[in-house]
């Protein structure tokens, strides 16, 4: 698993990812008043993100691997919604 969390005006924001045994889950979540939060997203396993790949290791300098799976997984072929969440109020 991976869990990533920040924040923005005092409030806090991440996404958590696990791996199922066909893929990905990734669940986004935030405390930000008018953020979507709950979301959760099923991703299917493929040649950039394979089986096993440690999410919290470095991309590049900038990015952890979990950090560009959150960022792309909504283009990979395949993915499927599974929560659409719900607006913070």
């Amino acid at each position: 698993m991976s869990k990533v969390v920040y924040s923005c005006d005092g409030e806090w924001s991440g996404y958590d990812i696990y791996q199922t045994r066909k893929g990905f889950r990734i669940e986004y979540w935030s405390r930000i008043q008018g953020c979507r939060t709950g979301i959760k997203i099923h991703v299917p396993f493929c040649d950039l993100f394979p089986k096993d790949m440690d999410m919290n290791a470095d991309w590049n300098s900038y990015y952890e691997n979990g950090q560009m799976f959150a960022e792309q997984c909504e283009f990979i072929a395949g993915n499927r919604c599974l929560s659409k969440g719900w607006v913070v109020q």
